[in-house]
């Protein structure tokens, strides 16, 4: 067993793999010895590389990338831009232990969908082959682990994965992290002329470590790729129950005239961290589409970056935060036109109740070569608390003059006339108010791919009215640049 508390300085067990970044992490804690103490952060990133699991032969460059970036990569906090208005140092003082077992925890019994192509299991970030349907069922798709796959392609996998994350400014810490911790990558391929009519669902779930208080960690790396004129939805699902830190990469390539819609799905219980690096390239003529709907964990983000890298292709970015009690959901995105006559859409819905935070930072990039770009930015937000807090920050960056951009955000309470009209026919207020949080948010929720999973989060939505205060009468926090 591998497992640290959360106290600076205190003393691992079981080295890291890879003798030169445990030449480097020894180092780095004699430093820190010497100083007589060591920072939260320290003691995170320290801790993260001592217990990482063996890597596969295969993804060893990619662990070593991901060394190599870390050595000039810092933790971020409150003073790193990207992360200026989400509270993250929460994470860093936890305890944190290796995964021990590859049995799930129960928390992904139910939520495999009868509605996907295949499903595919993930316990502590690792492929579950045994609890997984047939990879093999789907013609002209292959699916599974580097090992599984030709060098030509395996090559062509590296190239995707490693040029969009590791040390780059779009990938950032998370990304770098997870390189230099992932033990394996899993690859959806998608072939020329395919048509998938149905979501390929991969489920993220958790078994219970040896310390009931301590997160279990894991590092998944997925790799989507398509051929031309071929179609695929694939969803993230993470469902974990107990303590767990997960922290997933996924990089995709979108063929020329492709579609792929990707979704980032939390459901995951209270006491859970989720972290997301989703990086989209479309080719000519394609759409790249991105859902993330943070309904559930403690700590829940993703960071976005979908790059429209030839003529015609569209970028669509859907957000829905769902924050109550204490919960932190935060949707962070780059949108990039750097090909001529692209266009993109993103819209993000939120809801904030309790103590909890929403944070929206979405930023389109157009840059010299982005000429006849067409781009629509929008964020609607509901704060029906005193106590919480919503950040929209929608932004252009415009380096070039033929185009045609708009941005706003709104943040706003439920309407007392609408809840007055509704309930004077019979409702109570808490149904009133769903009617309304439910109409809010239907845009959204109607591009879940999942039925199933779909009426789960309407359900948290169904839940919030009981959280509202009515004797609230100064309204929560906002921000909107």
């Amino acid at each position: 067993m591998a497992f640290v508390g959360s106290v600076p300085g205190v003393k691992v067990r079981n080295g890291g793999r890879g003798s030169g970044c445990r030449r480097w992490v020894m180092a780095e804690k004699s430093a820190v010895a010497e100083k007589g103490k060591g920072t939260a952060k320290d003691v995170f990133l320290d801790t993260l590389l001592e217990i990482r699991q063996p890597v596969s032969p295969l993804a060893e460059s990619l662990r070593e990338k991901g060394e190599s970036a870390l050595r000039l990569a810092t933790p971020p906090g409150g003073k790193t831009e990207e992360w200026r208005f989400t509270n993250i140092n929460e994470l860093y003082k936890q305890a944190f232990v290796a995964p021990e077992s590859s049995q799930p925890d129960g928390s992904t019994a139910g939520y495999f969908s009868d509605e996907a192509s295949i499903r595919v299991l993930f316990t502590n970030g690792a492929f579950s082959e045994e609890l997984s349907d047939d990879l093999t069922s789907l013609e002209g798709v292959k699916i599974g682990r580097l090992g599984d796959f030709s060098s030509d392609e395996v090559e062509r996998v590296l190239r995707v994965t490693m040029g969009k994350t590791t040390g780059t400014e779009k990938g950032g810490f998370f990304a770098q992290l997870n390189a230099a911790c992932s033990t394996d990558v899993f690859v959806i391929s998608v072939g020329d002329d395919v048509v998938v009519d149905k979501p390929v669902q991969l489920v993220f779930g958790s078994s219970q470590g040896p310390d009931a208080e301590a997160f279990v960690v894991s590092h998944p790396r997925i790799v989507v790729l398509t051929g031309r004129s071929s179609s695929v939805s694939v969803v993230e699902h993470h469902t974990s129950a107990s303590p767990s830190f997960t922290n997933v990469c996924t990089s995709a390539s979108v063929g020329d005239n492709s579609k792929l819609n990707y979704s980032v799905i939390n459901e995951s219980k209270e006491e859970t961290y989720q972290i997301s690096t989703v990086q989209l390239d479309a080719g000519r003529d394609s759409t790249a589409s991105l859902l993330s709907v943070g309904a559930g964990g403690q700590f829940s983000r993703t960071t976005a970056s979908v790059d429209l890298v030839d003529t015609g292709s569209h970028g669509e970015v859907l957000g829905l935060g769902l924050s109550k009690d204490r919960r932190i959901v935060d949707l962070t995105s780059d949108i990039i036109h750097s090909s001529p006559h692209c266009t993109s859409n993103q819209l993000q819905k939120n809801i904030a109740t309790d103590r909890s935070r929403t944070i929206f930072r979405g930023k389109v990039i157009v840059t010299s070569k982005g000429k006849g770009t067409e781009s629509e930015q929008l964020c609607r937000s509901l704060l029906l608390s005193k106590r919480a807090t919503v950040d929209a920050i929608p932004s252009l960056e415009i380096d070039t003059d033929d185009v045609k951009c708009s941005h706003g955000a709104t943040v706003a309470d439920l309407e007392e006339e609408q809840i007055f009209y509704i309930t004077a026919r019979g409702l109570t207020t808490e149904q009133a108010r769903f009617l309304l949080m439910r109409s809010f948010v239907e845009e959204v929720l109607n591009a879940v791919p999942l039925p199933d999973c779909k009426e789960r989060v309407l359900d948290i939505v169904k839940s919030i009215p009981a959280t509202i205060d009515d004797d609230d009468e100064k309204k929560g926090l906002f921000m909107s640049v």
